[in-house]
């Protein structure tokens, strides 16, 4: 079974207060690896001019 399948199938069991808390720590995740992704293309960028 695909570890995605799993997931999927654990959220649909959360009870709402657990999904809610899920869904908080979900998006705080997503929002620390776009800013992870923004910093490391700026680095990139950064190094494109001066070389």
């Amino acid at each position: 079974m695909s570890t995605v399948i799993e997931i999927e199938s654990a959220v649909e069991k959360l009870n709402p207060q657990e999904s809610r808390a899920f869904a908080v720590w979900y998006e705080q995740r997503q929002s620390l690896l776009n800013a992870a992704e923004a910093t490391f293309l700026a680095y990139d960028e950064e190094e494109g001019k001066s070389a």
